[in-house]
């Protein structure tokens, strides 16, 4: 499945394999849920997404922060990261190979997905938030 934004014609595209699905837009968290492999640019949202739903990543990425989650991904074993600027169909095909053949991405980025899993969420987060805040407001108030 691949999605191309809104500023990428489908018809742009070189030859589309059949096995393809091709669209301007997927519901990615439902797509994560079931992928064995996810390919992405390593944005923080998507990486975090894609290992939160234990899903092993290619990263690819074009900017930004998006360096430094490649790299972290690739220490945690989670993942590969591919250069833009050095990929090619076949540095691609083969990478999909090992991250898909060896299990240990896999199990790599189950433990992390658990882990997300295990820390509470936005839930947790929020309650968080509000106990800081009120332990920081009593104690200026004493």
């Amino acid at each position: 499945v691949l999605s191309i934004g809104k500023h990428v014609k489908q018809s742009e595209l070189n030859d589309i394999p059949h096995n393809f699905i091709v669209r301007p837009y997927v519901p990615q968290l439902e797509i994560l849920k079931r992928a064995s492999l996810f390919v992405t640019h390593g944005g923080m949202n998507s990486t975090s997404e894609g290992l939160y739903f234990e899903t092993p990543l290619i990263v690819i990425p074009m900017g930004a922060d998006q360096f430094a989650v490649g790299k972290q991904v690739e220490q945690v074993g989670a993942g590969k990261v591919l250069k833009k600027e050095q990929l090619s169909e076949n540095l691609l095909k083969e990478t999909i190979q090992e991250v898909i053949s060896n299990p240990v991405y896999a199990e790599k980025a189950k433990a992390i997905g658990q882990s997300l899993k295990a820390a509470g969420g936005a839930e947790k987060a929020a309650d968080s938030i509000l106990e800081y805040v009120k332990h920081n407001t009593q104690s200026a108030n004493a």
